[in-house]
């Protein structure tokens, strides 16, 4: 599995991390990690059973599990800030620069 115990796939920060910029002061230590998140209802009790690794990717909160339930394929990928000093935001790059700016998106 690439994930360890808590379903996090990456880390990313100044130290210690999957993914880091050493010298980039705007980035905390330890600053966000991305994690899977697979909603119940995609695998069958069976299946479940036998693959206890799916507990891995389980839901924490009823917005993950909504998210998870409307995705086509049942699985969302979450970034979460780990207590970085100015946060951690989402840019979606196909919009014009404006309105891009207006809906960064701050992942508490």
């Amino acid at each position: 599995s690439y994930a360890d115990s808590n379903g996090v796939l990456l880390t990313a920060g100044r130290k210690n991390c999957d993914i880091t910029f050493e010298t980039d002061k705007c980035v905390s230590r330890k600053h966000c990690q991305l994690r899977l998140v697979v909603h119940p209802n995609v695998r069958s009790q069976e299946e479940e059973e036998s693959d206890k690794t799916l507990a891995l990717f389980a839901p924490q909160n009823e917005e993950e599990e909504e998210a998870s339930k409307l995705a086509e394929c049942g699985t969302i990928l979450v970034l979460d800030d780990l207590g970085s000093k100015f946060g951690t935001f989402l840019l979606i790059p196909d919009e014009d620069k404006d309105d891009a700016e207006k809906k960064k998106k701050k992942n508490d």
